[in-house]
């Protein structure tokens, strides 16, 4: 029997092809440049039952332009970082964090949504993180609690390509926090009685979508840290991380 886990956590982090201005106007039917909000979009209405749309707070600080021509504007090639933020101003129950903004939707509901999106050189980085409430940071989950919650409703959280998408991959990472007493056990314990039914209670096999397969396990930041993926599957890879971290732990994710 597995043991208990506390703050069940989904983050997704996926990349996407930031067309240039000369690729959209040279072929603008064949590429979509907001394919990755939509899906986010997509994501947060599946979730949360909540009409998002992200490209309006891309614009917030111009709406004839783009976030990515905003950027472009703003800084000179010479003066660019290696990565720059798309500027957000509007936010939705903010917590005075840059950069980033929390949705919280209604306060029955028990599931919070976190949403970064970046620019990243010629392609958009999206994060996106479902976590439970404020009250329920110290409540004890159990395998068959996480499965009710559904933080991953009809697999929405696992993107794949589609015609002419500009998608270039995503990685899944999943977090809970444990005791010490129970982080003290094995790896070999830990991934067959959590990690394994942790990504069971999240994932929805079908026949168009199978389990990724266990790759390896060790430490990360003196964590345990199970990757699930095999690179070499490509026709079926999809890559995901279960990282278990101690409940006094407060500074590390």
């Amino acid at each position: 029997m597995g043991c208990k886990i506390y703050l069940p956590t989904i983050h997704l982090f996926a990349y996407s092809r930031a067309p240039k201005l000369e690729d959209l106007l040279a072929d603008e039917k064949n590429i979509n440049p907001d394919w990755l909000w939509e899906k986010c979009n997509s994501m947060v209405r599946t979730k949360l039952s909540y009409e998002l749309n992200l490209k309006a707070f891309l614009q917030e600080e111009n709406k004839e332009v783009s976030g990515e021509l905003l950027i472009n504007q703003k800084l000179s090639e010479q003066d660019k970082p290696e990565f720059i933020d798309i500027p957000i101003d509007k936010k939705i129950d903010s917590y005075d964090i840059e950069n980033y903004f929390p949705i919280s939707i209604k306060e029955e509901n028990d599931i919070l949504a976190e949403i970064y999106p970046l620019r990243l050189y010629e392609s958009y980085a999206l994060g996106l993180s479902f976590y439970p409430k404020r009250e329920l940071e110290n409540k004890k989950f159990t395998i068959q609690e996480i499965k009710q919650y559904n933080l991953n409703p009809h697999n929405c959280l696992f993107l794949s390509q589609e015609n002419n998408s500009p998608f270039l991959g995503q990685t899944i990472l999943i977090t809970a926090k444990l005791t010490g007493k129970d982080l003290k056990k094995s790896l070999e314990w830990l991934k067959n009685h959590i990690a394994d039914e942790y990504l069971d209670a999240l994932f929805i096999e079908n026949k168009n979508l199978r389990k990724p397969a266990f790759n390896r396990a060790g430490k990360l930041f003196g964590r345990p840290v199970f990757e699930y993926g095999i690179f070499r599957q490509l026709d079926s890879y999809i890559h995901v991380f279960v990282w278990l971290i101690e409940d006094k732990d407060e500074k590390i994710l």
